[in-house]
């Protein structure tokens, strides 16, 4: 009988081993040639994507915000736009707790004045000095059937007058009548003090501008109100705001300093020139002529800003973020508020 000899299976060969790791190297490289775009393009787009969302929420935050400039009083009788008494638009920034140096026009900043809705009214029933820490305000000229005539801690009280003068103060305690108030957005001293009768607004002032990002070292921009400082958008390349005017000046309303007042007639003769004719469209106001005068309240204030400032009827706002070239990085829109526009 003839014994079967059991062969074990044969192996790989050397030769049959590279051959099969060439082949699976190829797959794998033709797999790799098509991720790896689908991955770029991927990442491209998801890059895309992050600069349309920052672009949307600058667009929404500034244009909510801008929109309500010059929103004034309601209730109380100094109810009218805020254009009748200051400029609710600022080239610079300006808090309730200071700011920018007085004369300073800067395109990469703006501040926004308004008064919400419902919000406390009065006038001064005591004048207010640079150095007081308290504000009594008279009860018996709110709307508001509160003590305190609506304005609560925490509100940033706007006082002003009819000569372009105007502060911010934050309120730490209130008591009846008596506003506990810790900081001036006077960047100076100098200027008098209010006299009894000047409004009192619990207001919104908020000054835009870009910032050095402390977690990337790159630019941000931020929102501020003197006392606390909101992120709004990272990594931004550049931000410029851009002012357009009435060509005509006040004639009608507007606060003293933009006026020459004859002593014995009290006729007002408007202080600022035409810039073009008349039936001109809105013309576009340069740095220079935010900077030149003439001053509200006067030259010497520490918060003296330039009475060109109440043409002001439109802002345009360009910013660009860090982004591929590809991602549409550039953002520019307009706000008009119409709280400017009731003359036009």
């Amino acid at each position: 009988m003839t014994a079967r000899v059991r062969r074990r299976p044969r192996g790989f060969s050397l030769v049959e081993l590279v051959i099969a790791m060439a082949l699976a190297l190829a797959v794998v490289g033709a797999l790799a040639a098509i991720v790896d775009p689908s991955h770029a393009l991927f990442s491209g787009e998801s890059r895309r994507i992050d600069v349309q969302q920052r672009a949307r929420t600058v667009t929404i935050t500034l244009t909510e915000s801008v929109r309500m400039a010059g929103a004034g009083p309601h209730a109380s009788a100094a109810g009218g736009p805020l254009l009748d008494s200051l400029a609710p638009v600022l080239p610079f920034r300006r808090t309730a707790s200071g700011g920018d140096p007085p004369g300073i026009v800067r395109s990469d900043a703006i501040t926004v004045l308004a008064v919400p809705f419902a919000s406390g009214e009065a006038r001064l029933a005591a004048p207010l000095g640079a150095s007081d820490t308290t504000m009594t305000i008279d009860t018996s000229t709110c709307a508001a059937r509160t003590a305190a005539c609506g304005f609560s801690v925490g509100d940033t009280a706007l006082v002003f007058d009819g000569s372009g003068r105007w502060d911010a103060f934050a309120i730490t305690a209130v008591e009846g009548g008596v506003l506990s108030i810790r900081t001036s957005s006077r960047t100076g001293g100098g200027d008098p003090e209010y006299a009894v009768g000047s409004v009192v607004a619990a207001a919104s002032l908020v000054s835009f501008f870009l910032e050095s990002d402390p977690d990337t070292g790159g630019l941000r921009l931020v929102a501020s109100d003197g006392l606390t400082i909101e992120p709004v958008a990272d990594d931004v390349a550049d931000l410029a705001f851009e002012y357009y005017a009435d060509p005509k000046p006040p004639v009608a309303s507007g606060p003293e300093c933009a006026f020459v007042v004859d002593p014995l007639t009290g006729a007002r003769t408007p202080r600022l020139p035409l810039l073009t004719p008349s039936d001109s469209g809105l013309v576009t106001l340069s740095p220079d002529q935010l900077a030149d005068g003439p001053w509200c309240p006067d030259a010497d204030s520490p918060v003296r800003w330039d009475a060109d400032l109440l043409r002001v009827r439109a802002v345009a706002v360009s910013i660009r973020f860090v982004a591929p070239a590809d991602a549409g990085q550039t953002v520019h829109f307009m706000v008009t508020p119409p709280n400017l526009n009731f003359d036009r």
